[in-house]
């Protein structure tokens, strides 16, 4: 599987509720919190969603987020030839 549709698959998680609103998703009206990131090294990190049904309360910065409270999370690993790098560094 190619890292972009990895990306897209999988690590946009925050799009259920929105693409899959009448089966995965479904549950009506949706905030999304964060996204927290956690990065635990040059080649893995945890994504933890954080949606709740909207009752007009604001989104939570990443920052105002506690993961150990969190059930579910995406632990992406991505090892190919060396560290990973970025355009530009």
């Amino acid at each position: 599987m190619s890292l972009p549709r990895a990306v897209e698959n999988q690590l946009d998680v925050f799009h259920l509720p929105f693409v899959h609103y009448n089966t995965i998703g479904r549950g009506g009206k949706t905030l999304v919190h964060g996204p927290l990131v956690k990065v635990l090294d040059d080649y893995s990190f945890i994504i933890y969603p954080f949606n709740e049904v909207d009752r007009g309360q604001k989104p939570l910065r990443s920052s105002q987020i506690n993961a150990s409270g969190l059930r579910n999370y995406l632990w992406f690993i991505y090892r190919m030839f060396g560290r990973i790098t970025y355009p530009g560094t």
